[in-house]
């Protein structure tokens, strides 16, 4: 199959398929599920190359088909998340996990927060920001547990306690995998007020992780 070629049909429904794919288990519709997102593996992997990665695209649809298989393995649709922003997590932790010699901060000339960021959980457990995002079908059971419970809380904080801007910062820059530019284009903001949304959840984030302890 030449991926470069492939396009998405405009009436595919993922949700609707994951669905008929697990009442059936037919290995046609989760190939046709597969091909109908290559176009969000594309997308993602020149998003990641705009942030000026020397990785060679091929690479990164390698690694971006590997997130895809993630994605489709654990996705679970009774948490009411659409699986296209599912998977685009997964693929961006990919492009991340290979990429483990650079740091990805957010920067502005007030203050600067790293998605590296560790927050503290019982038991003195520290794990990253950005690692309550995507899940990783490589973890043992145990580890398992705790990040589906960090991702269900994760979503109970940016629902409850988010303001709005906030939520769709948020989610742009979590499961879309855009930038402040990118994303204060969507909103039609400037890029410093996407900035301090930003910080803004991320320290109601914090806030809320570390009150457990």
């Amino acid at each position: 199959m030449n991926i470069k070629s492939v396009r998405r049909s405009t009436d595919f429904n993922n949700e609707d398929s994951i669905k008929r794919y697990m009442e059936t288990n037919n290995s046609e519709l989760k190939e046709l599920i597969f091909k109908n997102n290559i176009p969000l593996v594309q997308l993602l992997a020149r998003r990641w190359k705009l942030r000026g990665s020397t990785t060679p695209v091929e690479e990164l649809w390698s690694l971006g088909f590997l997130g895809l298989t993630k994605a489709f393995n654990t996705y679970r649709l009774d948490k009411g998340i659409k699986f296209n922003s599912y998977a685009g997590a997964c693929i961006w932790r990919e492009f991340k996990v290979a990429a483990t010699s650079q740091t990805y901060q957010c920067r502005s000339k007030y203050k600067s927060v790293s998605m590296e960021n560790q927050i503290r959980l019982r038991g003195n457990k520290q794990i990253a920001i950005a690692d309550t995002i995507a899940d990783d079908n490589q973890l043992p059971v145990t580890e398992m547990t705790i990040r589906n419970e960090l991702i269900d809380k994760f979503h109970k904080i940016v629902d409850s306690q988010f303001t709005p801007i906030e939520r769709k910062v948020s989610t742009k820059y979590f499961f879309e995998g855009k930038g402040y530019q990118e994303i204060g284009q969507d909103l039609n903001i400037s890029r410093q007020a996407v900035h301090q949304a930003f910080i803004r959840g991320i320290n109601k984030l914090k806030k809320e992780f570390e009150s457990e302890i």
